[in-house]
């Protein structure tokens, strides 16, 4: 699991590649190396109240793309109250 503190971005994608797609990556790369691991969740939960709906929008749009290309693992998004 991630902790992420942002509610807005001025440019969600920019945001979304920088902070998702780009540690996704690593993540499972690394994930392949620890025994019981492989196919280990990958949450991201966002710990502030008050985000933005159209960043809510894309990210997780970005989330269900990125959990569509690894098959065996969920990639989530957990949002505050």
């Amino acid at each position: 699991m991630e902790l992420k503190s942002g509610t807005s971005a001025a440019d969600p994608q920019a945001w979304i590649q920088k902070h998702f797609v780009r540690k996704t990556e690593p993540y499972l790369e690394a994930c392949q190396y620890i025994p019981g691991w492989e196919q280990a969740d990958i949450v991201f939960e966002f710990t502030k109240p008050g985000v933005d709906p159209a960043f809510v929008r894309s990210v997780n749009e970005a989330v269900t793309g990125l959990d569509a290309t690894t098959p065996g693992v969920n990639i989530s998004v957990r949002w505050a109250p």
